[in-house]
């Protein structure tokens, strides 16, 4: 089962151009920052970087600048996909970065490898993220990088809040909180061992190294 369409007004054209005016002000936010900075933390040069579930494009906006030399951006969005090439070739690097529209746990095309593969805030969007998650952690090379919803009941709460209110709107797309320790297994079983974890009162950032 999809996480969300294109054609949902959850992750359109309006919400799309309204995160990239926040974040050409602000920069990235907390969470993001914090997973930028755990990456960063390796002392990686001139690697690549497949983000899933991209966006914008935040985490190789920013990479670009000192830790990539290219990457490959994936996400179902095809408005927040035209966004994050424009945002791309305002900042220069266009010629860089590869731009997917699908969803990895249906992608039929052939994904390499990569030195860094990053998730922030993706694995909430499945209620069934096993496979998706799986498919992630093979195309890793060096570094995988993830962000999701931690495991607490005010976080439930606010979840259940937030997909009402979307119920409620027509709105089809869902969030899920799903259990940390389950969500570890998976990049261990493929041989990846967690550096480090950072937690906030929402969500929980971890890197893992092969």
């Amino acid at each position: 089962m999809k996480c969300c369409d294109p054609r949902d007004h959850h992750f359109g054209s309006k919400h799309a151009e309204r995160d990239l005016a926040r974040y050409q002000k602000q920069g990235p936010d907390r969470t993001t920052q914090i997973l930028l900075d755990s990456i960063r933390g390796q002392d990686l040069r001139n690697a690549t970087l497949l983000d899933i579930g991209a966006g914008l494009g935040v985490i190789h906006h920013e990479l670009l600048q000192d830790t990539c030399s290219s990457a490959t951006h994936i996400d179902l969005s095809s408005a927040y996909n035209d966004v994050a090439a424009k945002e791309s070739v305002r900042r220069g690097h266009r010629e860089r970065v590869e731009f997917i529209q699908g969803d990895i746990a249906e992608y039929e095309g052939t994904l390499e490898s990569h030195d860094i593969v990053t998730l922030d805030r993706v694995v909430c969007c499945y209620p069934d993220y096993r496979g998706m998650l799986s498919t992630a952690v093979e195309k890793c090379g060096r570094v995988f990088a993830m962000s999701y919803p931690r495991n607490r009941w005010f976080v439930h709460l606010a979840m259940g809040i937030e997909n009402l209110k979307r119920k409620t709107n027509g709105d089809p797309f869902r969030s899920f909180v799903h259990s940390p320790q389950e969500i570890r297994q998976i990049p261990e079983s493929h041989g990846l061992r967690r550096q480090s974890v950072v937690r906030t009162p929402f969500w929980q950032i971890e890197l893992y190294t092969r």
